[in-house]
């Protein structure tokens, strides 16, 4: 009686993992992404940001007050950084640019350059890629991948190429 249970335990068991797994496989394409098994490994390296770590004030009343929406004074401003990586500490000047470098930095922008540059590059690779098949005159046909085998044969078959170990014809010899 206690095998017959212990067996009905394990069937039940079995029975509800296989379920679980067809549910989690039935979630979606991006599953695989989304739980971090494919993609591009690890995280953006432009994207990571060091935190200072915690401390402990003297006097919480010493504390200044609160002002919502303001910014963090202790946490760190990536954007604010990599200016003043580039450009140095008190910007252009400071950088030791020329007066025409920093023309040219300040008439191209660089100050309000957009942050999400890296996102909408993404966002558009699909319309440059019909931008430039329009271009190029490419069809839908002409973006199909070849099969690599495949492909062999065809080219053996029309005497393009030839299979290694056959002998060179004699025309083709130097």
């Amino acid at each position: 009686m206690m095998f017959e249970q212990t067996k009905l335990m394990r069937g039940l068991l079995l029975a509800s993992a296989a379920s679980a797994l067809m549910a989690l496989s039935a979630c979606g394409d991006n599953m695989r992404k989304e739980l971090g098994l494919e993609g591009n490994g690890g995280p953006d390296e432009f994207t990571v940001v060091r935190r200072a770590p915690l401390q402990t004030p003297a006097s919480y009343q010493a504390l200044p007050e609160p002002k919502p929406g303001a910014t963090s004074l202790v946490e760190p401003d990536p954007i604010r950084e990599a200016r003043q990586a580039i450009l140095g500490a008190g910007g252009a000047e400071q950088a030791g640019l020329s007066p025409a470098e920093a023309a040219l930095l300040e008439s191209a922008g660089a100050a309000q350059a957009d942050d999400s540059v890296r996102q909408t590059l993404v966002e558009d690779q699909p319309k440059a890629e019909l931008i430039l098949d329009q271009l190029l005159g490419r069809t839908g046909a002409d973006r199909e991948q070849l099969n690599p085998a495949e492909e062999t044969e065809r080219l053996v078959e029309q005497g393009i190429l030839q299979r290694p170990g056959d002998a060179v014809p004699a025309e083709l010899r130097n």
